[in-house]
């Protein structure tokens, strides 16, 4: 399995994302096991806007360039 997880608990860990319903996270919509890679693939919904990781970093640097005070 995946770093010592059963595929039940990948399953349990799906479907309980797949529930999750809420306007700031992005909806689960499928998720499977690849046998010849040994990997835990999600299905997801598209977002726009790029990677959350390059907003934050982004954000940070308009923040770190404003005048404080």
């Amino acid at each position: 399995g995946i770093k010592g997880c059963t595929e039940k608990d990948l399953e349990d860990e799906a479907e309980m994302m797949r529930r999750l319903d809420h306007p700031n996270i992005i909806r689960t919509i499928d998720a499977y096991w690849t046998a010849a890679r040994d990997e835990v693939r999600l299905v997801e919904e598209y977002a726009m806007g790029g990677e959350l990781f390059q907003w934050c970093r982004a954000r940070r640097r308009r923040q770190s360039r404003r005048p404080s005070g």
